[in-house]
Parts: structure tokens; sequence; C-alpha cells
């Protein structure tokens, strides 16, 4: 099997058996590394951003890269015994997504690994559009990023031999430092596949349009937390739901034209203040034939519905079992399963007896 063959978390699974791997490995260690608005570097995206592994005030780029505690987190993947992802790999399952494995060998893997990277993450700016309520990048630095500090290295070291450059927040598609980095990529490498994390509060024509038609998209993930115009309004301040939910036609519109097609993706971040738009969402995407991500929020604290008590925690298990038919229940099965190991044994067991006979009812009346 190839790793541009995999296609869900089972054909990762199977993929790691074919290289002698454990089932608990995860590759962003051996292949990512993420650039943060203040010089912070980390390496994982749904360990985020305060998981930082080192700062360009104090090391490089590629000292960094190959630094005692990456060399030890890696370790940990390669021996099947992760502890800095151990919550990760037992119930949020990341490490089992099939576009980490995009066109990457699992080939001489080890915790020392070659300079540079295979993808570089650009977080380069708190610059953004929206001030939302569960973010705080866009109280971040702006204009780090200097000669000295990337823009040289990445000409000689880092673009001319990298796979994949994923931007992320603040708001990419404003910065001027992404559209930079696009025509130095272009000129110096332009078989460098992008993928794009956007709030999709923009105009898609002009700028970002004639850019985004010089490059090779991987994919495009509009991160909507609420279907609800006046709830969107009061989680992502500053934006417009009507905007965004447009722009996300237009983007799946030129990814099917593309000369390299692509899908659009909806991330949902699972919040106290959403958390019953689940199954409408899913069922949104459904409708609309738009793939998905759910995940749940862990910080602000106030915002997390993980630091809810545990009689708080059944009664949003109990609705989403309310609300959701079979394939609902399959889609947010992810954050169902992260959300039940956090109860006691009991009220798991009484969990899984209701959605045993909830999946039985539904079956006897399809």
């Amino acid at each position: 099997m190839k790793s541009t063959d995999l296609k869900n978390s089972n054909d990762v699974l199977k993929y790691l058996r074919e290289h002698d791997l454990p089932e608990n490995f995860c590759i962003i260690p051996f292949i990512n590394l993420i650039l943060g608005p203040g010089g912070d570097v980390s390496i994982c995206r749904q360990k985020g951003s305060k998981h930082v592994v080192g700062h360009l005030n104090k090391n490089s780029i590629s000292e960094i890269w190959n630094n005692e505690y990456l060399q030890r987190w890696r370790q940990e993947f390669l021996d099947g015994k992760p502890k800095i992802c151990e919550h990760e790999t037992k119930y949020v399952h990341c490490h089992l997504a099939p576009e980490h494995y995009w066109n990457t060998s699992l080939t001489d893997l080890k915790k020392e690994m070659p300079y540079p990277f295979k993808k570089l993450t650009a977080n380069f700016n708190g610059e953004c559009n929206m001030k939302c309520v569960m973010c705080d990048v866009w109280k971040q630095e702006n204009n780090y990023y200097d000669e000295d500090n990337f823009w040289n290295e990445a000409r000689t070291s880092i673009l001319p031999y990298i796979q994949e450059i994923e931007m992320l927040s603040g708001e990419p598609l404003i910065q001027e430092d992404t559209f930079r980095l696009i025509d130095e990529a272009l000129e110096i490498n332009p078989k460098i596949q992008w993928s794009f994390t956007t709030n999709g509060f923009w105009t898609f024509e002009g700028r970002i349009e004639e850019s985004l038609k010089k490059i090779p998209i991987k994919r495009f993930i509009f991160s909507i937390d609420s279907l609800n115009p006046e709830k969107y309004r009061k989680i992502r301040i500053g934006g417009k739901l009507e905007e965004v939910l447009l722009n996300v036609k237009k983007i799946a519109k030129f990814g099917h034209r593309s000369s390299q097609p692509f899908s659009v993706t909806i991330h949902f971040l699972v919040m106290r203040n959403n958390f019953e738009e689940v199954a409408p969402f899913l069922q949104f995407c459904r409708e609309n034939q738009i793939k998905y991500i759910l995940d749940l929020c862990e910080f602000p604290n106030a915002l997390s519905i993980l630091t809810l008590d545990d009689t708080q925690k059944k009664m949003i298990l109990d609705k989403w079992l309310d609300q959701s038919d079979r394939q609902s229940l399959q889609g947010m099965s992810g954050i169902v399963i992260r959300l039940l190991s956090q109860l006691e044994s009991v009220e798991k067991k009484g969990f899984l007896i209701k959605l045993m006979e909830r999946i039985i009812d539904q079956k006897e009346n399809i």
C-alpha cells in the first residue's frame, strides 16, 4: 500500500503494520515543524501552540529540529510507548489521520531526522480580521519573521527541499507574509503542495484568487463553529457567516475546476456554547457533500466541555444521542469517545447501553 492511497484510519493502521511500526505511531514529529507568530516553534497542531519545542530567539530552526526533546518524542513513537502523546493516541486518534501520511516514506525513520523537514506549517502572524472567543492568536505578535531569522535560511535550506506548506492563523489570506511565501516558493520550488486553514472572511476575487491559481493546493480547511448567524457572530467576533459560506462555495468550485482538484473541509470546534449544533452540522456537511473535522475545545477552560462535571458531560452525551441518527453518531464518534473516557465507569456503561439500544432501534426502523 502506498501512502497516497490511504483513505481512512484503517488504511493507516494497515500501512503502519506493513512497515513494522506500532499502531500508536505518529509521523508528525518526523516530518513537520510549526513556526509561531513570536518565534515559538512547535510540531503538532493537535498538541496546540502552547506545546513549544523551541524558540528562535535561542536556537536556529535546524538546531531545534533535532533537539533533545524532539528526539525523545520521536523515540517514544518508534518504541510504541508514547508518553508525550499518550492521551492523543488513546482517545483522539489524530495519529491515524491519512492526510498526515501523504507522499511520506516510512523508511529510515529515526530519532535524529535529516534537515530540513518535509512539511513547513507557517503560523507567521497574529494578524487577523476576527477576535474569536476561543483564540488568542489575534493578540500575538506580527512582523516577527525577517531575513535573519527565517527568509535567508528558507531560500537556501528549506524551500528547495520541502514537499508541503500549510498556512495557519491568524488569518493567512490577509497577511503579507503568506503572499511573499507563495512568491518565494514558486521561484524556488513550484512543486510544493499547499494547505490552508482559514476563517474564510475575505474577498476571493482579486489577489487571493490570482495567488491560489499559481500553486498546487492539497486541501482547504474553513473554520466554522456555528451555522446560526447570530451565534456565529458571538463566537467569531467580526465575521459574517453568510460571506464565509459563500466563500466555501467559491473555493469548492475553484478546487473542482483546478488542474489538481482538491476538496473543502470544515473544521468545527465543539465548545460549551455550540455543542448542541454538532448533529445539525454533520447533516449540513452530508447534504452539501463537504468533508468535516470535529474537535473538542481544550482552552480556555471556561469554554471547554472537558472541564464540566460528570453530570453536565453526561447531559451533553445524552443530547447528542437523542439528536443523532446512525450516520451522525458515527461521524461524531471521536468526540464522543473522548468525552466518554472522562466519565466514571458506571456512567460509561449506562451511556453505552443506551447507545446500543439506539442503534438497534434505528436498524429495525430502516
